[in-house]
């Protein structure tokens, strides 16, 4: 097994969700994860922030107790009133509490799929700003095995059917009695979008989808899956046609605030039935055919229920997960420490063949084949060896004493070869 104490004070979660503070103030907080990028980069501190409009989440992998210190201390003014809501989860509980969120079963909507997504966009950035670790990318893609294996298996959300997007769709399929044969407006182009798109076209047959979107380039590439009645439209477009749709559904997270007031005072003044899945919403429910996300939650509660009897099988899963992950750190850890000793002792047997060589005064043409003996040599004697101890290593967190006896063993066994040969 892995050295559970050493895990424990090198990574950590750091997380606020909405159990604590509100969606908004969740929301507010994804402006913050460049500036913390750079932070804990700056230090030498490895980190992926896990930022959506439901979760703040910072996992750390670091050491040393000045590094701790500060991580806390720029999360405390970071996040000013807000800290006292802080879980902190260590070693193998931050693993298995990552588990657990990329499974769904810290979602409003258990089992949705969007966190899935959402856990890899994390990971992708913290690559891009060059601050994960060997640690953070192993346990982040494993995060996103576990909680395809588990939907799969318990849920049987293969096919993406379950998260606030698609929500949303059967929100306005009952707002308009239904979609079949309807003019449809999206506005956005992100992965939400995305979603409810896929889940629209496969429940439904509506006449005319288009989609509004500051960058044209994904509007189009959403439209490219769906044939001619998927039609791609720039901001501009947006008043012209909102006289030829029957309703529209709205998912924005980064907008300037020019088009966001004109969203907002178009969209408001129509009569027509609006899902704003937004995070802060775009518009206002100022008459009864405009829904928002809180309308989603209330919903959600019901999508839970047929979930709720397979969440102990689910954690009892994540347990054997948790497990196996920890299984795998070891092997990486023990593998790569050998492999550093091999070379090692590989050096060490060409540094002895040399000294050979030159204590007997063996002739040039022979030295390269008393050299290649050595090395012969020791791969013979550290390969069983190493295999063995790899044994223990796994067997017990005791693995540097199994580890750092190779060495000597091997050291004690060149020299008597050298005494015999002399």
């Amino acid at each position: 097994m892995i050295n559970t104490i050493a895990l424990s004070q090198s990574l950590a979660a750091y997380t606020l969700t909405f159990r604590k503070l509100s969606p908004d103030i969740l929301a507010s907080l994804r402006t913050k994860h460049r500036d913390l990028y750079r932070a804990m980069c700056s230090n030498g501190i490895s980190c992926v922030v896990l930022s959506t409009c439901l979760r703040f989440e910072v996992y750390i992998h670091t050491e040393g107790e000045d590094r701790w210190n500060f991580i806390e201390k720029h999360l405390e003014n970071m996040l000013g009133d807000y800290k006292i809501y802080i879980d902190k989860h260590v070693g193998i509980d931050a693993i298995r509490y990552l588990f657990e969120v990329s499974s769904g079963l810290h979602s409003q909507i258990v089992g949705e799929w969007e966190i899935l997504e959402q856990v890899e966009e994390a990971l992708k950035r913290s690559i891009e700003f060059s601050c994960s670790s060997w640690l953070l990318e192993k346990l982040f893609r494993k995060a996103v095995d576990v909680g395809r294996k588990v939907r799969i298996q318990f849920m049987g959300l293969e096919t993406h059917d379950r998260g606030y997007p698609q929500i949303g769709i059967k929100i306005l399929s009952k707002a308009l009695g239904d979609l079949n044969d309807k003019r449809l407006m999206f506005i956005g182009s992100g992965h939400a979008i995305r979603r409810a798109i896929r889940y629209l076209m496969k429940y439904y047959r509506p006449s005319i989808v288009v989609v509004i979107s500051e960058d044209i380039n994904k509007a189009t590439s959403i439209c490219s899956m769906y044939g001619e009645s998927c039609i791609p439209l720039p901001f501009s477009d947006l008043v012209e046609w909102l006289t030829k749709i029957d309703g529209i559904f709205i998912a924005i997270s980064n907008l300037g605030n020019e088009y966001l007031s004109k969203i907002r005072q178009v969209v408001e003044s129509l009569k027509i039935p609006v899902v704003d899945i937004s995070l802060p919403p775009i518009v206002k429910e100022i008459h009864e055919k405009i829904y928002t996300f809180y309308d989603i939650q209330r919903y959600a509660e019901e999508a839970n229920e047929t979930t709720v009897s397979c969440i102990d099988k689910i954690k009892k899963t994540i347990d054997r997960e948790v497990e196996a992950f920890l299984l795998s750190i070891a092997r990486d850890m023990v593998t790569n420490r050998l492999a550093s000793i091999m070379k090692a002792a590989e050096v060490l047997a060409i540094y002895s063949a040399e000294k050979l060589v030159k204590e007997l005064r063996i002739s040039e043409e022979s030295r390269e084949i008393v050299v290649a003996a050595f090395r012969n040599y020791a791969h013979k004697i550290l390969i069983p060896l190493i295999d063995t101890m790899l044994q223990k290593s796994l067997q017990n967190e005791k693995y540097g004493e199994y580890i750092n006896s190779i060495l000597t063993h091997f050291e004690n066994k060149l020299n008597s070869l050298i005494d015999s040969v002399k």
